[in-house]
């Protein structure tokens, strides 16, 4: 939940928790590399997606997003993923007031 509300830290210390509790979770281990990746620390990321391979093998969302860790810390700093979230929509429009009625020339 932290790591979706962008708090890597508190979400960190919730995926060290779990781990030590149960040294095998894989979900722990991997939300935890990829906060990891997201903050740039690839050798962490790729240290916890190792682990989810060390215990499951056949997992291949660890192995892609190892690949994926490895190649950004080739890469650099700065090299991560560009995130377009595009030109934010104007402003909606005020309210217009009905037109007014018209007078009844029939009389």
């Amino acid at each position: 939940m932290h790591r979706l509300k962008g708090e890597s830290d508190l979400a960190l210390a919730d995926f060290d928790r779990a781990i030590i509790l149960s040294p095998q979770y894989t979900f722990a281990l991997m939300e935890r590399g990829d906060t990891y990746q997201a903050r740039n620390q690839y050798d962490r990321a790729i240290a916890d997606y190792d682990r989810v391979l060390a215990i499951q093998p056949s997992h291949a969302t660890a192995r892609q997003r190892r690949e994926a860790a490895v190649a950004l810390r080739q890469a650099g700093p700065g090299s991560g993923p560009k995130v377009d979230v595009g030109t934010p929509p104007p402003p909606p429009r005020p309210a217009q007031a009905p037109p007014a009625p018209r007078p009844d020339n029939s009389t």
